[in-house]
């Protein structure tokens, strides 16, 4: 005997299996179950052969049967599309179904056809006959009395002396489970009748499947959740209306007197519906029942829940019509107002002291009716659960519509709930999404400089919605909170890019349709062109073509034409074209000079913008080397067979004596002297522009046009070129009078949404901290100038767009362009300069003022720099400026901080172009770090271990080159000095050479 099984899936895969049928994927069948919220409902069979669909028709009814009598009954119900049958067999709450094939239908419907033609009598006796056999075993079947309902099951308790006991459990109460019900029955029949009336009262409902009449009358009253919870609480006698309003008595069932209060509105209108009676119980208080129509409702509704076909539950209470009869409002007891004959409540009893006469009242001022909520519909819905608002969104628009947020003059964007407070700072990121969604606006600033924030008309809309339906909040963090929020469906903003969008589209369909109205002139043209060109080679004898173009001039003559049958289209053509082109020669020849002895270049110079724009970023010229330009080996310095890498690539830096580039599909860097490397002309020509200039040489006769000389120098030679155009240029420039203090400052992440003065686009903390310090230094007189990322060198007042950029990023602005904008602003001489911000933005300051003052540097975090920049705001002297570096390490300089602003990260020499690798003095030959030191060095000893020297070396020397790991005392005794052995010391300073970081 096989055991109870323990899970629906079990159940019903043996008795599948007991047919033959294989289970699985590749088998007959598969089991699954439908899951909602991560909660299995139910179980279903997916089919998947012709043969277990055979199977299946045929053994319906005894899978239905074997299944009834375990835990988990399964319904099987079988469709026919034409004669091909669709199984589907679950234990959910769907109804069972059969049907016949199309042809056993047809073949039902051609039968009443042939028993019309039959005689009366023979009808009458076919009727009586089948009566006869009908009713015989109807009258011989009798109703058992023990016949338990599927899915109920008696149980066999513990028998006492006197009596057999029995407990029922229930399948269906809870789907899966078999749970036990309350009682116990000393004889089976009264189990079983006990069972059939759980049944009756419990599962019947849901089984009995709603018709047709009954789901049209379910639609008529599409009750929300709440308005079903009120009939609940009416079927249980829990609703009560007193002088405080209704309320549902006793809804906790594990707890004693927890009461709920239910809206007024939503009792009266099921009320006025019909849906709800009412019942005085007591004076000042109210019972409400279940009326007829009630009931109806109610269990519809609970048998259609239980089926399965009420799956989607209005949020929203269904707008009831009044029933025909009824008054349209109803008496409440907190209006003071009773049914005929309703028993009130004893007033309590006057005071013997008469009271002070009262001043006759004035009559109340009459209302203005607020106008009326526009109505909502689903679209309304829809543009609520698309906002995609969070809570602090929602909060921010509430407080602009209530007038309570404020930006201050410092861009700092405050919630002020009481005038004349300080008010409460908010993020400044929370808000620029809801100003470019149009969503919120800016008003006129006030007597102390703050500008209201205030909503648009989409604002309050969306609000409204939001309010009304209470979508879902998006979960957004705070670094979420700047993402970009959708504008209102069909407001204001929503239209405005709907127009925009159109007319850019328009604009793109007309740029379309004259594109291709161009590209169809082009290829007429071309095809014009080939036609004349095959007719030049054919009277030319030229097979194979290496041009499109015919020479200037040519045209065929008649015999040609005739040999070689032209067209005449295109012979009319080309003697028109030679006629214009003689036409254009003659008035040239006459006016050209004398001839020229010896020859004489015709060529003309082209325009560097235009001819060396092939590759994005520096364009080459002379004296031009800056990272992110092609370079090459020079001919006669081109490395061997042997070495893996290309001979070209891209410079990643420039020093005084060497080039670091990295050659191309290769994963290192190559360092090579400048005397050995060139600038690679064919990696930034401009291919299509020099094929042109080079194809109207060839039509005009000139020679062809060549590389200018500058792209067969070396880098040194292009490095001595520029020293020398500097050198020049100092010398004719005339010393102008150094400028007034400067003092620059960077730019911020946190922007305005909109364009804006540099002077009020930037929005951050430490921005606006720099901007005070600044303004504390240029009291006096000065200018103050925002490093931008993007734009460079900015005044205050220069307006800018917002942009997404940080220094040191791609497309980040270039030391070269850097000293351009000082030099048209006249502050490349300027002495006093003092530059506030981080490393990245400092460094690039330095490249166009090496000396500087810069009084962050070494301060640590942001902690110290605000401190500092505090300090400095508040009249403290800033630190004094750098000692200006050595005019032989200030080329290096430059090139290592041109290298950090465009690549974003530090470069390794130190002094010379030379890497701290290269100079440690625990290093090896090879740069790999540990004990064995490379030849030369004083701790090297070939076979023997190293001995301590007398500056210091073994663990001594180990201990006092790491302080950190010494107590203070010996750190304090054993200080080393700035040389070791001989060399410098790598991590410490030397007076009188810069420190190169």
């Amino acid at each position: 005997m096989n055991p109870i099984p323990s899970t629906p899936t079990v159940a019903i895969a043996r008795e599948l299996r007991r047919l033959g049928l294989k289970q699985g994927a590749m088998g007959d069948f598969t089991v699954a179950g439908h899951y909602v919220r991560k909660e299995r409902r139910f179980s279903y069979v997916t089919v998947t052969s012709k043969e277990a669909e055979r199977l299946l028709v045929e053994h319906a009814d005894e899978i239905e049967e074997r299944t009834a009598n375990g835990p988990f009954p399964f319904k099987v119900s079988v469709r026919y599309v034409g004669d091909i049958p669709f199984i589907d067999i679950h234990n959910g709450p769907a109804e069972r179904v059969r049907e016949l094939p199309e042809s056993a239908r047809r073949a039902a419907a051609e039968q009443p056809a042939e028993a019309a033609e039959q005689a009366p009598e023979a009808i009458e006796a076919t009727e009586a006959t089948e009566a006869t056999e009908t009713d015989a075993p109807a009258a011989e079947q009798a109703p058992d009395p023990l016949a338990v309902p599927a899915g109920l099951y008696v149980v066999p308790r513990m028998s006492t002396r006197l009596h057999d006991w029995y407990g029922l459990e229930c399948g269906r109460c809870t789907p899966g489970v078999r749970q036990e019900l309350p009682g116990e029955w000393d004889n089976r029949a009264d189990a079983a009748r006990a069972a059939q009336d759980h049944y009756e009262f419990t599962h019947r409902p849901a089984d009995d499947v709603l018709s047709l009449e009954e789901l049209e009358e379910l639609e008529r009253w599409p009750l929300s959740a709440a308005q079903y919870q009120v009939l609940s609480y009416a079927r249980h006698g829990q609703l009560q209306e007193f002088a405080d309003g209704f309320w549902a008595l006793d809804v906790n069932p594990c707890k004693f007197d927890v009461n709920k209060k239910v809206a007024a509105a939503r009792v009266t209108r099921m009320w006025t519906a019909g849906l709800l009676g009412v019942r005085a119980d007591g004076p000042g208080a109210r019972l409400f029942v279940l009326t007829k129509t009630g009931r109806r409702v109610a269990d519809l509704l609970w048998r259609a829940q239980r089926q399965g076909l009420r799956t989607e539950v209005p949020a929203k209470d269904a707008a009831l019509a009044p029933e025909p009869g009824r008054p349209t409002s109803y008496p409440t007891l907190a209006e003071g107002r009773y049914f005929v004959g309703e028993e009130r409540p004893q007033a309590p009893a006057a005071e013997e002291t008469q009271a002070p006469e009262e001043a006759p009242a004035e009559p109340a001022p009459v209302a203005e009716e607020a106008p009326a909520a526009p109505a909502m519909d689903w679209r309304d819905e829809q543009a609520a659960k698309a906002l995609g608002w969070s809570t602090k969104h929602a909060a921010a628009v509430r407080a602009a519509v209530d007038g309570h947020l404020v930006r201050d003059e410092d861009g700092t964007p405050r919630l002020v709930t009481r005038p004349g407070l300080g008010g409460t700072p908010i993020a400044a990121g929370r808000l620029v999404p809801l100003e470019a969604a149009g969503y919120l606006v800016h008003g006129d600033p006030d007597e102390h400089g703050r500008r209201p924030i205030l909503p648009t008309a989409d604002a309050r809309r969306a609000l409204a919605l939001w309010d009304h339906f209470q979508p879902t909040p998006a979960e957004r963090g705070r670094k979420q909170e700047h993402l970009p929020l959708a504008p209102l469906q069909g407001g204001e903003e929503h239209q405005r890019r709907a127009a925009k969008f159109a007319a850019e589209q328009a604009q793109r369909e007309v740029e379309r349709e004259r594109f291709y109205a161009e590209l169809a002139e082009r290829h007429a043209a071309e095809e014009l062109e080939d036609r004349c060109w095959d007719a030049w080679a054919r009277v030319q004898d030229i097979t194979h073509r290496l041009g499109r173009k015919v020479p200037a001039g040519w045209a065929p003559t008649d015999e040609e034409v005739d040999l070689h049958r032209l067209d005449p289209e295109i012979v009319a053509l080309l003697r028109q074209r030679a006629a214009a082109h003689a036409a254009e020669q003659a008035p040239a020849e006459a006016q050209a000079p004398a001839a020229v002895d010896g020859p004489q270049q015709a060529e003309q110079a082209p325009e560097q913008g235009e001819l060396w724009n092939g590759r994005p970023g520096p364009l080459p010229g002379p004296g031009v080397v800056e990272p992110g330009m092609h370079v090459e080996y020079l001919p006669g310095f081109r490395p061997g067979a042997r070495t893996r890498h290309c001979h070209g690539g891209v410079i990643v830096s420039v020093g005084t004596t060497c080039v670091r580039w990295r050659p191309y599909k290769w994963h290192q860097d190559v360092r090579t002297p400048l005397d050995h490397m060139r600038i690679d002309p064919t990696m930034h020509v401009n291919q299509r522009e020099w094929v042109r200039r080079m194809a109207a040489d060839l039509d005009a006769g000139r020679p062809l046009t060549r590389h200018p000389e500058w792209t067969v120098w070396s880098l040194a030679q292009h490095l001595a070129h520029a020293a020398e155009q500097d050198e020049q240029a100092a010398v004719e420039e005339t010393p102008a009078a150094p400028p007034a203090r400067v003092v620059v400052i960077p730019c911020g992440g946190a922007k305005q949404a909109q364009a804006a003065p540099a002077g009020e686009l930037y929005t951050g903390g430490y921005h606006r901290a720099c901007r005070r310090a600044a303004d504390a230094l240029t009291a006096q007189g000065g200018t103050t100038l925002v490093l931008s990322a993007l734009h460079g060198l900015v005044t205050l007042d220069q307006v800018l767009e917002p942009y997404d950029l940080r220094m040191g990023q791609p497309g980040s602005v270039t030391p070269a362009r850097l000293a351009e904008q000082a030099r048209a602003l006249g502050l490349d001489r300027a002495t006093d300069v003092t530059v506030l911000g981080g490393a990245a933005y400092t460094a690039a300051a330095l490249t166009v003022w090496p000396q500087a003052a810069t009084p962050l540097a070494g301060l640590g975090g942001m902690g110290y720099q605000l401190q500092a920049l505090a300090a400095i705001a508040a009249g403290a002297a800033p630190a004094a400026p750098a000692t200006p570096p050595t005019p032989e390490c200030n080329l290096t300089l430059q090139y290592r901080v041109a290298f950090m602003v465009t690549t974003g990260r530090a470069q390794g020499p130190n002094r010379e172009g030379a890497s701290s690798r290269d100079h440690h003095p625990d290093r090896d030959h090879r740069g790999r770090r540990g004990r064995h030191r490379r030849p030369g060095h004083p701790h090297h000893r070939r076979g023997q271990p190293a001995r301590p020297q007398p500056g210091g070396g073994g663990r001594a020397h180990d201990r006092r080159r790491h302080p950190g790991r010494n107590p203070p005392q010996l750190r304090d005794q054993h200080r080393p000095g700035p040389e070791r052995h001989g060399r410098l010391h790598p991590h410490r300073p030397v007076p009188g050479r810069p420190l190169l970081q």
